[in-house]
């Protein structure tokens, strides 16, 4: 299998050789990938007794072929550990094997194969060698590796009888744990068990970490030959699933303790670490059992009580405040890793040594002057004696002063030679101890001068004073070449670090290659000539050079300067044709071939003079670099190649160099760089270089620098943020470092940390133009927009050419709604420059002010100068759809896929033209495609629900709008979404909450107001419907369904003009829209209102749907497909029946039927021919009273309201009159038939009058203008009709 990521890269098979591997060690089913499943084990140790839980019964040993099992010597919740005889060696082995039962669960025998894999490839003193892997009969896997002999070391702390006895023994074996750990974690391995009980101290106090089987590969790098390869870091996709938590409660971290395995890491270990010190200091480690459940204390990461125990334990302090520092629950706070934990512990050893050195030389001087005291106070008792016993007691008092001065001097001279035999042994390094040893050579040659010291101890004093100033002139003559030699070390190592070259200013720059030669030659000049006390090398020749350097401890470095500065000066020559650069690049490798006598290397200088020209020798030459060359051959080779354009081959160089020279910073650092730059750029592989670098040499920034670069490229924000973090501590000043963090922040949508940190960049570089403009992008996302124009503005004046600047002035006038003016930006650049981005941004400000044809050429412009600028591409496909153009949409959509199938808009966009095209089939499978990319992305669960809805699948939608409210709670759109589906699943109430929801959070929002109307509306809450229903419109006009629900609802208000009218509004919206037509159509059909309308509404709704310019979306021709044919045809019937009823009332109305006339007299009304309505009513009336039964009193109604019509129409004042009587009759009678005690319809009289107090129909009988034109007596019986209505309300409401 071939990993994508390795194309071009000769020899990259590396799944290929890891499943050989494999093969060749557990059998063919270990090279299967398996799915690594989260468990909840509580951690064992080598010996397999686990500290928390019960482990399983002991069986029987079973037989292995090759070893003898003799007894088990532990057992844990995985396996068993064996004593066992290798028969073939004849030796004692452990022997591990997998538990009876678990062979069959993958996920157990993956994490066994991995344990031997990881601790077999970490060569370490500190870590138990593996022998041989493989299975026994029936797929039981074993792992074979040295017997460890010794106990554990909670066994050696429990036999303690206070924490304070043996602590240095302990501290020591602790050094050796950390040191052991860091070499894993510059390999990327983190233990993730670390505790007492999984360290051994042997029987010669030998240390091993035990236990590797949770140990976790946590990055594989993509060089040859990788440092660590695992059964599962093989396959990424299958590694432990979030939640997962591993290891002992009480060492446990809390990312670990919360399974968030994409948080673990070395600062894992490192809190681990932190509680066996803490074990080691209080007698008891991180988290005790008596404060409560372990893995709660350890997952709520509460330290308090254990930075008690530390405080109050009697440690040194420097060894509390280590353990303080490693027991931090937030992960930045702790050392990194490992490594420096031990660097941290080996300067406290250091210390100690020097406290106890101090300590012998006060111990000595007391010694002295108690001597002193001692003969003080003799001589005291002695003169006082000599008072008494005369001479000879004088005399030996003389005898005995002579002794002790003998003796003071000899003993002085004694202690001065101890200092000096420290001083000798600590040569040029300590000038502090050669200082105190002339001090202690003086007090020798004082005492000496004593008139009882003798000649010959006089002597060996100024003797050795001599010596001792001498040894200390030396010394501090060595002390300076030593000084002087790493200042220059210092120097040369930062001079094989690239500086800042990560493009994050936008300001013009020069050519990479030949800035970077130039200031190498500059600073490796002051660099050499520094060291060369002020002469340049350049300025000596090559004799006087050679005498130079030949001796000196650095010669090796020089030499490889000399090889890199050459180099420096071949890409200065060959880029800017100076010839004096070549002749510089001769002189200094004439100088290094004259100081280096490698003939491989020599060879290698002759290309130096001119790599570009002899690119065939020096390829040549690289074909014989597999053979073991020391690092700096390997990195003037390398650099050579890369100079060269030699690309591929110089990666090569760089990987073989990293594998035989593991621990050269630079190799690492060159190769990283290097997978940077590469095409197609290797991300992930460089960061894993520079991880190496910074584990090697902590204290260099600029790999941490590139580790930042590449964690953002890798789109590992936080990782980003907290490199670029670490860097601002160490140098607060340096801008960029700044703008990177700031980045980091923002990406991670932390805007106001964002925005600290890009004022804080201009504070040291305000004239920076890349800030500014950084500082207003930040000022726009947090919606500043006056600021965030003032920013770009103050960019573009301090860079006035620089079209990125001026794009993201547009950018900032486009979201500010200033179109004609961020138009004018966008024009600008792309009057100056060829930028694919600047036609594709002016495309977008011309869609959004409406000029979508221009649009569409500035789209094919920017694809034209970049065919592979995917949102270009994807916009353009969207504006292609919107004016359904699908076919050509469809094939930019795919574009799209092909340039990138992970792109979200560009599967998004395609899925919104299939939904519109009703293939809600494809929408799905591309929206589904989306999320398996990102499932966090709101708005494509909307658009999926809506799409899930529309196949039926109403609970998976509920699901998807649900998710995508949670993702985005303040996307309005998604609750009346949401909404609707609740409406048209029958829960009103529950839409009507969503759409409240809405309105709340965007009350301007005039689709939820009128989606709420419909929920009232199904609530039968009509008249609130209604309100809503305005509001919406009122809120936005253009909203034309709203006018087809309201005459929906009006219809059910039985009030069908108002129905009418707003139909009607909703055509005139929308004339070429079918359903508008047939919506209309439908509702001039109601009861028969209006055929002749009905009819011409729903011809012209059926012409619209075969117009072929006409484009009408897939559901709308559907529903109205489906029901005009059924609407043309009653229509049509009803055209006819009407004719024949108008006939029939005109010509034979006496022989007609009760249905008849009662339909034609309707008709008539409908059709305005009051007359004829009026004639036939009276028919009907006066023939079929008994029929008409219960309407009839509706249908006097309707005559009376014909007859006061009629008489509205007709010219002649009589007939209107004589009209009007009658119609007034006909009211009368109903007002009698209401008073009428048996009148079922009593109980809607108050419904009634008011009804006749507000229809139009009698209005020429009602208003007050109306009844001023009637003669008295008529206005009088009018008037009396309209106060017995008044009446019948008032009585019956």
């Amino acid at each position: 299998m071939t990993n994508p990521s390795h194309h071009n890269q000769p020899g990259d098979d590396f799944d290929g050789a890891l499943d050989r591997g494999l093969v060749a060690a557990f059998g063919a089913a270990a090279s299967q990938p398996v799915d690594e499943q989260g468990t909840n084990e509580q951690g064992s140790n080598e010996q397999g007794i686990s500290e928390q839980g019960t482990a399983p019964a002991a069986v029987a040993p079973p037989i292995v072929a090759r070893y003898e099992l003799l007894e088990e010597i532990g057992r844990g919740g995985m396996g068993a550990v064996y004593r066992a005889r290798d028969r073939e060696l004849q030796r004692e082995v452990a022997v591990k094997l997998l538990h009876v039962g678990h062979d069959d669960r993958l996920h157990l025998v993956e994490r066994f194969v991995e344990e031997a894999q990881i601790t077999g490839q970490l060569q370490h003193p500190g870590i138990v060698p593996v022998y041989e892997t493989g299975y026994l009969e029936g797929n039981r896997p074993f792992i074979a590796m040295k017997l460890v002999g010794g106990r554990t070391l909670v066994d050696l702390l429990n036999e303690r009888a206070d924490p304070e006895r043996d602590r240095r023994r302990f501290l020591g074996i602790f050094l050796q744990v950390c040191q052991t750990v860091a070499f894993a974690h510059a390999r990327h391995v983190v233990h993730r068990d670390l505790k007492p009980a999984n360290i051994m101290v042997g029987t010669f106090g030998e240390v091993q970490v035990l236990d590797w089987g949770f140990a976790k590969v946590l990055g594989e790098r993509d060089i040859n030959e990788p440092a660590l390869r695992t059964v599962r870091t093989d396959h990424t996709e299958k590694q432990s699933v979030i939640g997962s938590v591993m290891g002992t409660p009480a060492y446990m971290p809390r990312e670990q303790a919360r399974g968030q395995l994409d948080r673990i890491g070395p600062h894992s270990d490192v809190f681990a670490l932190g509680a066996i010190l803490c074990q080691i200091l209080t007698g008891a480690p991180a988290f005790l059992d008596q404060d409560g459940d372990l893995m709660a204390q350890a997952a709520q990461g509460d330290m308090a009580a254990t930075h008690r125990r530390l405080a109050t334990c009697g440690g040194e302090p420097e060894l509390v405040e280590l353990a303080t520092t490693c027991l931090r629950a937030e992960i930045e706070q702790r050392p990194a890793t490992a490594g420096d934990l031990a660097s941290k512990l080996e300067g406290y050893f250091e210390e100690l040594e020097v406290r106890a050195e101090r300590a012998r030389v006060d111990a000595a001087s007391a010694r002295l002057r108690a001597r002193a005291t001692v003969g003080i106070a003799a001589l005291t008792l002695l003169v006082l004696a000599t008072a008494t016993i005369g001479y000879q007691v004088w005399r030996t008092q003389a005898n005995e002063r002579a002794e002790q001065a003998r003796g003071l001097a000899s003993e002085a001279l004694h202690e001065a030679r101890a200092v000096v035999k420290r001083a000798e042994d600590h040569g040029s390094e300590n000038l502090t101890l050669w200082a105190q040893a002339v001090d202690e050579a003086n007090r020798a040659v004082l005492r000496a001068k004593a008139p009882e010291v003798s000649a010959g101890d006089r002597r060996a004093a100024d003797t050795l004073l001599s010596a001792v100033m001498k040894a200390k002139g030396a010394a501090e003559r060595t002390a300076t070449i030593h000084a002087r030699d790493a200042a220059l070390r210092t120097s040369l190592t930062a001079l094989k670090l690239p500086v800042e070259e990560d493009w994050i200013n936008l300001d013009d720059k020069p050519d990479p290659g030949v800035s970077e030669a130039r200031r190498l030659a500059h600073d490796y000049d002051l660099a050499l000539t520094a060291w060369l006390g002020g002469t340049s090398p350049l300025q000596l020749t090559t004799a006087a050079a050679e005498d130079r350097i030949r001796s000196a401890n650095v010669a090796a470095e020089i030499v490889e300067a000399l090889d890199h500065w050459a180099l420096a000066c071949s890409v200065i020559a060959h880029h800017d044709e100076q010839a004096a650069a070549a002749e510089h690049g001769k002189h200094l490798l004439a100088i290094a071939n004259a100081v280096d006598d490698d003939a491989w290397r020599a060879r290698l200088r002759t290309i130096l003079i001119n790599p570009f020209l002899m690119r065939d020798d020096l390829l040549q030459l690289a074909a014989t670099a597999d053979r073991q060359l020391p690092a700096a051959s390997v990195r003037i080779l390398g650099q050579t190649l890369w100079e060269a354009e030699c690309e591929v081959e110089a990666l090569r160089v760089f990987r073989n160099g990293c594998d035989q020279h593991p621990d050269d910073a630079q190799l690492w650092f060159s190769c990283g760089l290097a997978l940077q730059r590469v095409e197609p750029r290797r991300w992930q592989d460089a960061a894993y270089c520079f991880q190496i670098v910074r584990a090697l040499v902590p204290d260099l920034l600029e790999p941490q620098h590139r580790l930042g670069l590449a964690q953002e490229a890798l789109g590992d924000h936080e990782g980003a943020a907290i490199t670029f973090e670490r860097l601002v501590r160490l140098q607060p000043k340096v801008a960029h470092w700044r703008q990177h963090l700031c980045q980091a922040f923002k990406a991670q949508n932390q805007l106001a940390a964002a925005l600290e940190q890009v004022e804080a960049a201009l504070a040291t570089d305000p004239g920076q133009a890349s800030l500014h403009s950084e500082r207003g992008n930040i000022l726009l996302l947090l919606n500043r927009q006056a600021e965030a124009e003032a920013a770009h503005k103050e960019a573009v004046a301090l860079a006035p050419g620089n079209p990125q600047l001026r794009l993201g002035l547009a950018l900032v006038l486009q979201k500010r709604g200033q179109l004609d003016r961020a138009i004018e930006q966008f024009r600008a650049v792309t009057a100056t420059e060829m930028s694919a981005t600047a036609h594709g941004q002016l495309a977008v400000a011309l869609v959004e002010n409406g000029d979508r044809r221009e649009a569409k050429e500035q789209f094919e412009r920017a694809l034209a100068i970049d065919p592979k600028y995917i949102s270009a591409l994807a916009s353009l496909g969207r504006l292609l759809a919107e004016g359904r153009q699908y076919a050509a949409a469809r094939k930019k959509f795919e574009q799209t896929i092909a340039i990138d199938p992970n792109y979200i808009d560009g599967r998004y966009w395609y899925a919104m033209m299939a939904r519109e095209l009703g293939d809600n089939e494809a929408a799905c499978e591309h929206l589904e495609h989306a999320l398996r990319i990102d499932e966090r992305v709101a708005k494509v669960h909307q658009v999926l629900a809506t799409v899930q809805e529309r196949q039926g699948k109403f609970d998976l939608a509920a699901r998807s709008f649900a998710r995508a409210i949670e993702l985005d709670p303040d996307m309005v759109s998604t609750y009346v979404n949401l909404g609707n589906l609740k409406r048209r699943r029958g829960e009103p109430g529950s839409a009507l909450e969503l759409y409240d929801e809405a309105i709340a959070r965007q009350p301007t929002l005039a689709m939820a107001h009128a989606c709420k109307g419909l929920a009232l509306l199904d609530l039968d809450q009509l008249r609130e419907a209604v309100a809503c229903m305005h509001h919406a419109l009122h809120l936005s006009p253009s909203l034309t369904p709203v006018h087809t629900n309201l005459g929906r609802t009006y219809l059910l208000l039985n009030e069908h003009e108002l129905a009418i009218k707003h139909y009607q509004l909703a055509v005139k919206a929308t004339p070429r829209d079918p359903t508008a037509q047939f919506n209309l159509a439908t509702v001039f059909a109601h009861d028969g209102f209006d055929t002749t309308a009905a009819l011409h509404h729903a011809n012209e709704a059926q012409r619209l749907l075969r117009a072929p310019d006409v484009k009408v979306p897939p559901i709308s021709r559907k529903h109205v497909e489906q029901r005009l044919p059924d609407l043309l045809s009653s229509l049509r019937q009803a055209v006819l029946d009407r004719d024949r009823l108008l006939r029939m009332a005109r010509e034979a109305p006496q022989a007609a039927s009760v249905d008849d006339l009662k339909n034609a007299a309707m008709i008539a009304y409908r059709e305005r021919l009051f007359g004829l309505s009026v004639s036939t009513y009276e028919i009907l009336l006066a023939k079929y009273p008994q029929q008409l039964g219960e309407v009839y009193a509706r249908t006097r109604y309707q005559a009376a309201c014909s007859a006061v019509l009629a008489a509205a129409s007709v010219d002649n004042p009589d007939d209107a009159s004589t009209l009007r009587q009658q119609a007034m009759d006909w009211l009368r009678g109903e007002l009698d038939h209401f008073q009428s005690p048996a009148s079922a319809a009593r109980a809607d009289v108050c419904e009634v009058m008011r009804h006749w107090r507000k229809d139009r129909d009698l209005l020429s009988v009602r208003s007050s203008d109306a009844l001023d034109k009637f003669s008295p007596a008529e206005r009088a019986q009018w008037l009396a009709i309209w106060k017995d209505v008044a009446a019948n309300i008032e009585a019956f409401k």
